[in-house]
């Protein structure tokens, strides 16, 4: 991740204390469209394909006592990996260095991940990073009424919180440009994440088939529920803010390579051990329903007979934003999976019912929950894979349905584009 490095940049990592990472590389096979905005990423590892996994990747945060080997799976339950921001030739890059102040070569070091090390977050913009370009701007006067709108909005607290949810760092140097230096927005932004974690997805026949460890990830692209708007955009040409990491990932291509943090990740909720013969339900929103196919594989390759049911409840939009992956069809044929409950909220087509397949138009996935008969399940550990308030939603409605000892293990993330609370 960046072969050479301006030195200034290297000085102030060291002067910041910033945490450096250890990366490696992986080799992109495909990616595919999946659904409406979802992608999934097909993934290899240089190396033969019966290796232990250990000896590419640091697994020491992996280690438990559920993971059941089959071939063709390397990875534990619920295992992700962290994935750094775009590099150093993405377009979000590109955009914010067209609009720096007396741009030098080595400007775009400050804004690129180099050797583990984060760069700035180029997302949401920060207060200081917005202060810093209201304060500059008021020594351009053709900027006068764009500088002082930005002073209105820093002032305006349901403002900001909507510009810092549909405006990424691009695209306010976009609209004031020549304003700030790269070592500026350095200095103004907190570090950015270098471990986004993805759930990594098994894929035991294409790993057969290239004779190589292969396994995918899959991606949602994000957008901002609203166009951008608080600087006099007209409709018909504002943007919709995209998130800056998926659109990295969604774009892609075999032959590319991915820098990914040297650890795996496991699911904090899925590192209890392993059990047989109690009956599972996998409450998830959009495709963080496909978090579950690795304990699907877990508990096909288990040797203890198939006792217990997994019940997959699946929330999404319409039928169509359903991401297309055979997996889970082959593994409701062996029986490993016992059904599928998609609830399609804004669905307008009769339910219907195809095999293990349940199509609940019109319902959420806390209808379903609340739709299906719990007492009957055995000993059940419920899983809830989503948005931070979706998961909090649930695992209230599973409690008031259970009582507060039931088993709930949650693996939740939080994402910034949200849609503004008010209408300027």
């Amino acid at each position: 991740m960046g072969k050479s490095i301006n030195q200034d940049v290297a000085t102030l990592n060291a002067q910041q204390g910033r945490k450096q990472l250890p990366l490696k590389e992986l080799s992109v096979l495909k990616t595919v469209k999946t659904a409406p905005d979802t992608f999934s990423v097909f993934l290899s590892v240089d190396a033969a394909y019966d290796v232990d996994m250990a000896s590419i990747l640091n697994m020491s945060k992996a280690q438990h006592t559920s993971f059941i080997a089959k071939q063709g799976v390397y990875f534990p339950v619920g295992s992700g990996l962290g994935i750094p921001p775009p590099q150093i030739d993405s377009p979000v890059i590109e955009r914010i260095y067209n609009g720096l102040r007396d741009a030098q070569k080595t400007d775009r070091d400050y804004l690129t991940p180099h050797h583990g090390y984060a760069a700035p977050d180029l997302s949401s913009p920060s207060k200081a990073l917005l202060e810093a370009i209201s304060k500059a701007a008021q020594n351009h006067p053709q900027l006068g009424p764009k500088a002082q709108r930005l002073k209105n909005i820093l002032s305006n607290p349901a403002e900001l919180s909507e510009l810092q949810a549909t405006y990424d760092v691009a695209d306010i140097i976009a609209h004031f440009p020549q304003i700030l230096s790269a070592k500026d927005i350095w200095l103004a932004q907190p570090a950015g994440s270098m471990t986004k974690t993805y759930t990594i997805i098994p894929e035991a026949e294409l790993s057969k088939a290239e004779g190589k460890p292969c396994f995918s990830i899959s991606v949602k692209l994000q957008k901002a529920s609203s166009p951008q708007r608080l600087f006099g955009e007209a409709a018909n040409t504002a943007q919709t803010h995209q998130g800056a990491v998926s659109s990295y990932l969604c774009a892609l291509k075999a032959g590319d390579t991915l820098p990914v943090v040297d650890m795996v990740k496991p699911q904090k909720a899925y590192k209890a051990p392993y059990e047989a013969q109690r009956d599972v339900m996998f409450i998830t929103q959009g495709n963080a329903h496909e978090r579950a196919l690795s304990y699907l594989h877990e508990k096909q390759a288990s040797k203890s007979p198939l006792k217990q049911s997994f019940i997959l409840v699946s929330g999404f939009k319409e039928e169509t934003d359903i991401p297309k992956n055979k997996a889970f069809k082959q593994l409701a044929q062996d029986g490993t999976l016992t059904r599928i409950y998609y609830a399609l909220s804004r669905d307008k087509k009769a339910p219907r019912i195809h095999g293990h397949e349940h199509y609940c138009t019109g319902k959420r996935a806390t209808d379903i929950v609340n739709d299906i008969d719990l007492d009957n399940l055995n000993s059940p550990v419920f899983y809830i894979a989503g948005s931070n308030d979706f998961c909090a939603a649930v695992e209230t409605q599973l409690k008031n349905k259970l009582g507060e000892r039931i088993d709930v293990r949650i693996s939740n993330s939080k994402t910034r584009i949200q849609k503004p609370s008010s209408p300027c």
